[in-house]
């Protein structure tokens, strides 16, 4: 072989030697993790070397949108909606009529961005009112605290204690007419709410009116004759009361995991309010059993209640009852049903003793929404007899975008119509869960219906209307009543004045006057409150 040839020949060789060597380094290299590092996105121009090491990234040099902008576009607004109209000095696009939607120099669109203002509705250091808590707060983010105290059982549900206490505090001012009676008056009212929770589905609850015991609406001072302080101070709570379900109070005893176990309980002196307060609104002494989600189509979502009331029930005036009935609500195609039955019983002279049936129906269409209800009361064999009452109620709920309420600062209006039939000798289940004081202002006759006996049959029809003003902050009811007790002819009109001075602060106002040639029907009055929340 010659010279040139084994050359050729051992250059080949060697060269695909270090190939395959190459080539396997460079696999097994490869192969090893490596760390990643996050490198900038280069710049549009190209930069030097140097230049392009001390270069930031542009997401650091981007400018960010003011608060107001960026929550008027993108979220928020239904909080931060401004007070004031004044020229919004964002959104230059709209403002020069740019974008797609404009065709004219004078369209809607336009003309509503333009007239907001760049002041936020609420401050960005504004905090929503929070009552006083223990242990846990009243809404926490952070992570539960559980408490090594559990139900009975190796697998019984452990505590996550939880106390809330909050209240009001209100001074009142009062001059009222009703027939020939009259009160002119100063006063105030306290009332104290403390909630102790142990779980999600167990607590205990007691509120307090240190002020003003038995429903009288506080202690007042009276500048009338006979004038004096009437002290309706008292230390005696008005409701207490625990409830709890059986599937967490249980859980660790082992129960058959097939039973039906979702039942909630509630004993005590609690409040109850049936078919719109007309049936039952009153505090109760007794115990109530109640069951969700029974499966029962085309119905869903209904629930059955089982209560029963030894004390506290103000059916009638010269003697205590006992209060025995079942309560049944479920939804059906939208629509909303309640029905109930239930016994009174009196315990001095058993030919008091009543039965009552009351059928409710709730139907909504689109933004109206109508309610029919029948209530029956029959057994009553020395008293005033059988009685029924009969209510059709109706609202229609509009959000205003134009017009003389709107530029007035009016947003939102419930616009509602009541009419009503009771016969002779309707009498409520027990009406005393009334604060008597601010009751008394009350125009409708649907209350005074709902906490006394009627002695006559009467039909009456009810108009009025809420206005919400400032984002709900301010609030108006005007009121107009139509009423014919025994057939005599009673016109009523009435003023409910809502006003949100702080977080904390409200101002509450009512006005009522009545107009019949019968001077037991004649009232008016005026109420003033400033309440303080804590």
């Amino acid at each position: 072989m010659t010279l040139p040839a084994w050359f050729c020949r051992f250059f080949l060789q060697k060269t695909l030697i270090f190939g395959v060597f190459w080539g396997t380094a460079s696999i097994q290299f490869a192969a090893e993790p490596v760390e990643i590092l996050s490198i900038p996105p280069q710049p549009v121009e190209e930069l030097p070397f140097s230049e392009e090491l001390t270069s930031e990234p542009p997401w650091k040099s981007m400018v960010v949108p003011p608060l107001e902008e960026e929550l008027y576009n993108h979220g928020g607004t239904h909080l931060y909606r401004p007070f004031e109209c004044h020229p919004f000095e964002y959104h230059e696009s709209v403002r020069n009529h740019s974008h797609p939607s404009c065709k004219s120099n004078t369209c809607d669109i336009c003309s509503d961005h333009s007239s907001h203002s760049k002041c936020l509705r609420l401050p960005e250091w504004f905090k929503e009112q929070q009552p006083f808590t223990g242990k846990v707060p009243f809404l926490g983010s952070g992570p539960i605290c559980l408490s090594e105290l559990h139900w009975p059982g190796k697998y019984g549900f452990h505590w996550e204690p939880r106390f809330v206490g909050s209240g009001s505090y209100q001074l009142f001012g009062l001059a009222f007419e009703d027939g020939d009676q009259r009160t002119d008056g100063i006063g105030h009212q306290l009332l104290v709410d403390l909630d102790l929770q142990l779980t999600g589905t167990e607590r205990a609850h007691v509120q307090f009116r240190p002020l003003g015991k038995e429903n009288s609406g506080g202690s007042l001072y009276q500048l009338n004759d006979p004038e004096g302080y009437n002290d309706n101070s008292t230390l005696i709570p008005d409701r207490y009361w625990i409830e709890g379900e059986l599937f967490s109070l249980a859980k660790g005893l082992g129960m058959d995991p097939f039973a039906v176990r979702d039942i909630n309980g509630v004993i005590g002196k609690f409040p109850m309010f049936l078919h719109n307060g007309y049936l039952l609104n009153d505090d109760l002494t007794g115990l109530i059993l109640s069951k969700n989600n029974w499966y029962a189509p085309p119905l869903s979502n209904l629930n059955a209640q089982f209560f029963y009331a030894f004390d506290d029930v103000d059916a009638y005036q010269d003697s205590s009852a006992d209060l025995v009935g079942t309560h049944l609500s479920a939804d059906y195609q939208g629509d909303f049903i309640e029905a109930t039955y239930a016994y009174v019983s009196n315990q001095d002279r058993g030919g008091l003793d009543r039965q009552y049936a009351a059928l409710s129906y709730t139907k909504f269409v689109g933004r109206w929404t109508f309610a029919g209800r029948g209530m029956f009361q029959w057994g009553e064999r020395q008293g005033n007899g059988a009685g029924q009452l009969f209510v059709l109620e109706s609202n229609f709920t509009q959000v205003l975008t134009c017009g003389c309420l709107y530029q007035l600062g009016v947003k939102k209006t419930v616009t509602y119509c009541n009419g009503f039939v009771a016969t002779e000798g309707w009498d409520s289940i027990s009406g005393g869960n009334f604060d008597r004081l601010r009751s008394a202002l009350e125009v409708n006759p649907l209350i005074r219906l709902s906490r006394q006996r009627n002695p006559d049959d009467t039909a009456g029809v009810v108009l009025g209307s809420q206005l919400f003003r400032h984002h709900k902050d301010e609030s108006i009811i005007p009121e107009f009543v139509y009423e014919s007790p025994q057939g005599d002819s009673v016109f009523g009109l009435g003023l409910r004045y809502f006003r949100k001075l702080s977080p904390q602060c409200f101002l509450e106002l009512r006005g009522v006057k009545t107009f019949s040639e019968e001077t037991d029907y004649r009232r008016e009055g005026a109420f003033t409150g400033l309440s303080y929340l804590f």
